[in-house]
């Protein structure tokens, strides 16, 4: 029987098929039935672990997940979502590869009115050789506060597969503070879901950055259903040798004066690949919404492939939606100012690539996590 691709990160509204950007396509073959260890640094008071296997969180979010309304006007969209029960930016083929890969959940729930001031660590290693896929369950109770650094790590010269899949639930007045890290080794295939819910007045903010790996897929779908409810998203990759990236960001906003704010910051060198989807879909009886979505990209290399589409879809009259894209390489003023002063030009692109994902990486609130991705972007310019 004839392998298949598996095509994720479908862009909701169809653009020319030449270009190929309409969505990701990952390779045919890909397995992931490997349970992977998990380790919790101390949960606070108020958080509660527990594993469940995928029919069983299927269950829960039956019980637990709002309902997710179609389109009111459908024209020109692929209901490429629709099959989903809870959407998420890979979309439904990927939840296929998870359930017949029999991916184990691990959930965490807050409780109601709890403030989490330390950060949860959660920390996922992988070996050379892994197929290994893990799901993850967020729920955090009204008028709660989490903070959780999500790392997914492996040796620099390890292959494999790795699969991530995180959906999460904010009940009214929630917050939560997302880091998600990835330092995965050259050989790895790297895919990682988000699908979030937002009931009134809760707010999301999302730091994702992504330096590992040999080919990479990320989807994050946040779906602001609440009136006041926000999603912040600032997001950082780096593509050298011959990566491929491929990156989906699709924020729905349902609910009235609902905001969102997506910032993206990507360094391309050698011969790698990139293609980025962001969309901003505002619906019907979104009154009075803000969408804001602005990617980076600094191109360090003439063989490099850039693809970026940034997306707006509005049913709704009284909203204000921006977005745009700065794709260049370094200034020719700039690198004759640094050469002035005894920099050459492999240097120069360091202290800019420093700067540009410096600043992803200066969000995370954990100094060794800091100080870890720090050490592998330098390692990326010292071969």
């Amino acid at each position: 029987m004839e392998k298949t691709a598996m095509k994720v990160g479908h862009i909701p509204s169809l653009t020319w098929n030449r270009l190929e950007a309409n969505e990701g396509t990952a390779p045919a073959g890909l397995a992931a039935s490997l349970d992977v260890e998990t380790r919790f640094e101390k949960l606070p008071e108020g958080v509660t672990h527990r594993r469940m296997s995928g029919k069983e969180a299927a269950k829960w979010l039956e019980k637990y997940a709002p309902e997710e309304k179609a389109e009111a006007i459908v024209a020109g969209k692929v209901p490429i979502y629709h099959p989903q029960r809870f959407g998420t930016g890979l979309g439904a083929e990927y939840d296929a590869f998870l359930e017949k890969s029999g991916t184990v959940y691990e959930m965490l729930e807050v409780a109601p009115d709890t403030r989490c001031e330390e950060p949860v660590v959660w920390s996922v290693d992988f070996y050379d050789g892994n197929e290994a896929s893990q799901g993850q369950l967020i729920r955090v109770g009204e008028n709660s506060h989490l903070t959780l650094l999500l790392r997914a790590a492996s040796g620099s010269k390890e292959k494999g597969t790795a699969a991530f899949s995180t959906k999460i639930i904010l009940e009214k007045g929630a917050s939560l503070f997302l880091v998600k890290a990835q330092i995965l080794g050259e050989g790895y295939t790297f895919l990682d879901d988000t699908g979030a819910a937002l009931a009134e007045g809760a707010s999301m903010k999302m730091v994702q950055i992504e330096l590992g790996g040999g080919r990479v897929y990320i989807g994050t779908q946040p779906e602001l259903i609440g009136d006041r409810s926000s999603f912040e998203a600032h997001a950082g990759y780096l593509g050298n040798d011959r990566k491929a990236i491929d990156v989906n960001y699709n924020a729905i906003q349902r609910g009235r004066r609902t905001n969102v704010k997506m910032s993206f910051d990507g360094v391309l060198k050698d011969r790698s690949e990139k293609a980025f989807r962001g969309t901003i879909d505002f619906r019907k009886g979104s009154k009075g919404s803000k969408g804001d979505e602005q990617e980076n990209v600094l191109l360090l290399s003439d063989d490099v492939v850039n693809k970026t589409l940034p997306i707006i879809l509005c049913e709704e009259e009284d909203v204000e939606g921006r977005h745009g894209a700065s794709i260049g390489q370094l200034d020719d003023d700039i690198l004759f100012y640094m050469a002035s002063r005894g920099i050459d030009r492999k240097e120069a692109e360091q202290i800019m690539v420093r700067a540009r994902l410096g600043a992803v990486v200066r969000e995370i609130p954990d100094l060794p996590l800091r100080a870890e991705l720090m050490n592998k972007i330098e390692e990326a310019f010292a071969k």
